[in-house]
């Protein structure tokens, strides 16, 4: 598997408290979860199953996307870990350490979760540390429009 899956009930934790301080940051996102503690509880205590869940939607795409990377020119970020959490918005990237945080409290049911996964991935391929944060989502939206990443989340959609 080219991605690995995690929980760590920290990294949930901090979303939330991260969410809560910086919430005029978060406020107008399309898709946030609040940090409710009983949401937070009820995903660390099943959160063995969501890996397994996470595991298994990916799999379906996981070939396509890896593929859809080198048909655009870029290196699928090796050695990747995607933390899954439960609160917060969608997705966030780390560079330093090379991997991705999603939520998989699935609003926008596997669609979203993929769509989330090749975002993320497609922001640590193409950052360069010069680019504002608009420069950088103007780039990963413009790689999410080419043809093969648009097919594969339009499979997720059906």
């Amino acid at each position: 598997m080219y991605l690995k899956f995690k929980y760590s009930l920290i990294v949930d934790l901090k979303k939330g408290i991260d969410l809560l301080k910086n919430w005029r940051e978060y406020k107008n996102l399309r898709s946030v979860i609040l940090p409710y503690p009983w949401v937070i509880v009820l995903f660390g205590l099943s959160s063995r199953k969501k890996v397994k869940e996470a595991e298994t939607i990916w799999k379906i795409v996981e070939g396509e996307v890896v593929e859809a990377f080198k048909r655009v020119g870029l290196k699928f970020p090796n050695d990747c870990t995607c933390y899954i959490y439960s609160v917060s918005c969608e997705g966030m990237f780390d560079v330093d350490w090379g991997n991705i945080d999603v939520r998989f409290y699935k609003t926008g049911g596997n669609h979203e979760f993929i769509d989330t996964i090749i975002h993320e991935l497609l922001h640590l391929a193409t950052y360069k540390p010069k680019m504002t944060g608009d420069e950088r989502e103007k780039v990963v939206d413009k790689y999410l429009m080419k043809k093969p990443f648009r097919q594969i989340i339009d499979k997720m959609s059906a």
